[in-house]
């Protein structure tokens, strides 16, 4: 790559950066505090998208890739928290396990990458799991209701060869038939009582 591939690169990364924090910061002058988490949500998004654009042009700026997850990832912990913050700590473990997966599965021989990915991923598994703990009551009443309804309004769930069964008469076993066996060997000569 040469000097003024390089010089492009930062240029463009600069001019594209200032535009866009000029115009999200104008809109947070004219909307006030509403449109703060947008603004850095665009920000950072913005940044990341440069950093993208950095290693699209050449992959040798593989570089590029560190900051862009970084600020995607933050942009992501900015949304989770608007929408549900209780999975902020398990989204972090979660966000610094995925480089290091990455890097094992980039390159197999980097088995040492699954330590600390293992262990942030069960941290946040963990956490994963206090977070969502009120899904288990939860749960249990939904299915206690639906055991109450299904008694007050009568039904009663059968498969359909049981349905069938009951339709025909009987109790859906079969008889067993059972065939008298031709006797051989000596005990063919005895007599039958």
């Amino acid at each position: 790559m040469n000097a003024k591939s390089r010089e492009f690169d930062a240029t463009f990364l600069i001019g594209a950066g200032l535009i866009v924090l000029g115009i999200l910061f104008l809109l947070n002058q004219i909307f006030g505090g509403f449109l703060n988490t947008f603004v850095w949500m665009a920000i950072l998004g913005a940044g990341s998208a440069g950093f993208l654009a950095v290693y699209g042009r050449s992959e040798s700026n593989w570089w590029a890739l560190i900051p862009a997850y970084v600020l995607a990832a933050i942009v992501g912990l900015l949304a989770l928290d608007m929408i549900f913050p209780t999975l902020t700590a398990p989204y972090v473990q979660f966000a610094i396990a995925l480089p290091f997966f990455y890097v094992y599965l980039r390159n197999r021989s980097n088995w040492w990458a699954l330590i600390p990915g293992g262990i942030m991923a069960l941290i946040g598994i963990g956490l994963l799991i206090d977070s969502l703990a009120w899904l288990f009551p939860i749960a249990l009443i939904g299915v206690g209701v639906f055991l109450l309804a299904r008694q007050f309004t009568g039904t009663k769930s059968e498969t359909p060869a049981a349905a069938q069964a009951s339709a025909n008469g009987h109790n859906g076993y079969e008889p067993i038939k059972v065939e008298p066996q031709p006797i051989s060997g000596p005990e063919a000569d005895k007599p039958r009582v």
